[in-house]
């Protein structure tokens, strides 16, 4: 296809925002090789399908990335929101796209904001939760469904808040384990489910695990650098740390605190007094027990020179006995000497 000629040597990856592309001139070839529109047909089906084998991509999963790169370059460039949710519909209708399906619960939950948009967006996301976590091209090769396991967060943490009704903690454990099972680097969505683990707000459902809480954590700031990572992530991690270990947890909560954090910047003078009188009762208690075990020395030192005293008692008692025993033998051999004489 002549329309086709700069994206056949250049290096897409499928699931990056705007495929990854970074040259307007490629971008341009795409997107009017493609033509996603309003109108029938809505796409170009041949170059569709030469992309979808040039890149290894079910072409319905294709149709939707399309669709969605669409919407949101409506949505963030033109700041058109009425087209943008056009498309995503479309996406999310006819593609069943899990990318298009998140996005329009964001969008329900932090624009509109009112109970019916909660509801609507439930239903989204349970949909895009309910998704396979692969997109199989053939038996060999598959694809990330994107936004997965962000959809299966955000609908565990709605069930578990109850945003629209009660809560669910039966359903928010099933897809927060699906989201751990399935995501093999732990990055910021998972921040909520690290919480509710080291706080144990879960109950007897979600249990209390600091240390699968704190893993979460750490993968989330190594992940992103700790220089990227939210302030406020870097902040929890912080201070469920200093539960356990102080000195590590103070770094974290220092670094929140010079990032600027509000609650770092507030909280940061209590945890360092705290951690100021862990270090002088350890200190005390180390004084302590060198003093003692100084005491248990001396003690056990008097003790042997004690014994080593009593010890050389016996032996010149010893000595005294041998000499009298001795003295007593010559005496009497001395009598005998005289008696043989005698006689």
């Amino acid at each position: 296809m002549d329309m086709i000629n700069l994206l056949k040597e250049y290096p897409v990856s499928i699931n990056h925002l705007n495929f990854g592309i970074r040259d307007a001139a490629v971008e341009k070839e795409l997107f009017e090789a493609v033509w996603i529109q309003r109108k029938e047909p809505t796409y170009n089906y041949e170059a569709v399908f030469m992309l979808s084998e040039m890149w290894k991509v079910p072409i319905n999963y294709l149709v939707g990335r399309l669709r969605c790169e669409a919407a949101h370059k409506l949505l963030l460039v033109e700041k058109n929101m009425a087209e943008a949710l056009y498309y995503y519909k479309l996406a999310a209708t006819e593609n069943q796209s899990v990318e298009a399906l998140f996005s329009l619960s964001n969008l329900k939950l932090n624009v509109v904001q009112n109970l019916q948009s909660y509801e609507e967006s439930l239903v989204h996301l349970k949909q895009a939760a309910d998704s396979p976590h692969k997109i199989k091209y053939n038996e060999e090769v598959s694809i990330t469904n994107k936004y997965i396991i962000e959809s299966q967060l955000m609908y565990a943490n709605l069930l578990f808040e109850g945003l629209s009704g009660k809560k669910d903690l039966n359903g928010a454990k099933k897809y927060y384990d699906l989201a751990w099972s399935g995501g093999l680097k732990k990055s910021a969505p998972f921040a909520k489910y690290a919480i509710i683990l080291c706080r144990g707000d879960g109950g007897d459902i979600i249990p209390k695990d600091l240390e699968k809480g704190l893993k979460i954590f750490k993968e989330i700031i190594e992940e992103s650098g700790i220089e990227n990572t939210q302030p406020g992530i870097v902040y929890l991690y912080g201070t469920f740390l200093f539960e356990i270990n102080k000195n590590q947890g103070i770094q974290f909560i220092r670094i929140a605190a010079k990032s600027g954090y509000p609650t770092a910047k507030e909280t940061i003078l209590e945890f360092e007094k705290k951690l100021n009188d862990n270090n002088d009762n350890k200190t005390t208690n180390d004084n302590n027990n060198n003093s003692n075990s100084n005491n248990n020395n001396d003690d056990n030192n008097n003790n042997n020179n004690n014994n080593n005293n009593n010890n050389n008692n016996n032996n010149n008692n010893n000595n005294n006995n041998n000499n009298n025993n001795k003295n007593n033998n010559k005496k009497k051999n001395g009598k005998q000497v005289k008696k043989n004489n005698l006689c």
